[in-house]
């Protein structure tokens, strides 16, 4: 059974931010970026573990992939077969807050 791929409110924020960033110079390059960014989940639905353990954390259910120079933090809930999108950020920011 796949598992349920959810982009949290946070995570559509974060998109936005960078598409508002981004489209400063070139609406069209922003919104490739942030077309591209969701597609990199795509996967996540049939292979939940494909991204690495997100550092900072160290825990197996908190995973990030990495798309340019943006990591792509999600939540892994096995018991209910759901996948929570955290977080789009840039990683010249640094470590995201994660709630």
């Amino acid at each position: 059974m796949e598992y349920a791929v959810i982009i949290t409110a946070r995570a559509r924020r974060d998109l936005q931010e960078i598409l508002t960033y981004i489209g400063k110079d070139d609406i069209r390059v922003a919104q490739e970026i942030t077309h591209d960014l969701v597609n990199q989940t795509n996967h996540l639905s049939r292979f939940p573990r494909l991204g690495r353990v997100v550092p900072e954390i160290k825990q197996e259910h908190a995973r990030e992939l990495i798309y340019r120079r943006y990591r792509i933090v999600y939540r892994i809930v096995d018991s209910r077969k759901l996948i929570y999108i955290a977080r789009f950020w840039d990683a010249a920011r640094g470590t995201p807050p994660i709630n």
